[in-house]
Parts: C-alpha cells; sequence; structure tokens
C-alpha cells in the first residue's frame, strides 16, 4: 500500500449536503469511500473531491482527530 493522503469531499443532492475528509492512497480510493459513504443517504450526489494542499498539517490535522 502506497503513502496516504487526505482529501477533501462536498457533495450535495436534493438539498443535502455533505462535507468531510477521507484519507486514501490515492484519487481513486478517495472516491470510492466517497461513494460509500454517501450511498448510505441514496444515489444522485453531486460530489467534489480535491487533494489538500498543505498534506503535512492535513496527516497531522487526521492523526490528531483519529
Amino acid at each position: 500500500m502506497g503513502d496516504f493522503k487526505i482529501y477533501s469531499v462536498k457533495a450535495s443532492n436534493c438539498g443535502r449536503q455533505f462535507s468531510g475528509r477521507f484519507k486514501a492512497t490515492d484519487m481513486r480510493d478517495a472516491t470510492n469511500q466517497a461513494v460509500e459513504h454517501l450511498n448510505q443517504w441514496g444515489r444522485g450526489w453531486n460530489v467534489r473531491i480535491n487533494e489538500l494542499k498543505n498534506q503535512k498539517l492535513a496527516l497531522k490535522q487526521w492523526d490528531e482527530s483519529n
């Protein structure tokens, strides 16, 4: 397994909104995690995923909160 990165996720669906972060090996892994999480509340989400620019800080914050 490769190095991990933190990805920001923002999604909306018929007035419902979700925002969060996922720790993933790559964009595909982050996308799969987001799909799995959002499918709990149905399909049809408009999703935007971004790799956070300051990975060192993001990983530190992730480790502190988890």
